[in-house]
């Protein structure tokens, strides 16, 4: 049997080496070694570290109410009712051929509604087109588009937004 003799030195290295991890391992559970000085994660400086405020709570996210328009024509006279901001597409209707009576026509006929968005009337010789849309421009644009496929020197002459109003 052979028996292995180790020097002084040789004891006290691989002791240390030992002894090393156990050393790493006297941080608390959850605290970063950060570098070997056991700081809290809480601690200034630290990524979680929040200066006492606390968790702040967050405001509630905004309501909004919808908000409908509507354009109502009359074609044989050129007579028009519009509004918007209504709280429903019946208001809206409403108020629009109420518009359109007011003028002095007769024969008022909704052409469109919309819910939070834009209408557009281009008008022509021979006709007119009527768009609603997300932008005021894309509703002016895809009425006059329309307007063009029936008509002759399209203008828009109508054009507005009924955006949702903010109400918290």
């Amino acid at each position: 049997m052979r028996t292995l003799r180790m020097k002084p030195l040789q004891v006290m290295a691989t002791c240390l080496a030992f002894m090393a991890n156990a050393a790493w391992a006297q941080c608390a559970t959850g605290v970063n070694t950060g570098g070997g000085n056991c700081v809290p994660p809480d601690a200034p400086g630290m990524p979680d570290y929040n200066s006492g405020q606390g968790n702040v709570p967050q405001p509630p996210p905004p309501k909004w109410n919808l908000t409908w328009g509507a354009i109502v024509i009359d074609s044989e006279t050129g007579g028009a009712g519009t509004v918007v901001g209504r709280a429903s597409e019946n208001d809206a209707v409403r108020d629009a051929t109420r518009d359109c009576a007011s003028r002095g026509a007769r024969g008022c006929k909704v052409e469109m509604t919309y819910r939070n968005g834009c209408g557009a009337v281009a008008w022509g010789t021979g006709g007119h087109g009527v768009a609603s849309g997300s932008s005021q421009s894309g509703a002016e644009r895809d009425a006059m588009r329309y307007c063009e496929q029936s008509a002759q020197g399209c203008k828009v002459v109508y054009s507005d937004c009924s955006a949702a109003q903010q109400v918290q």
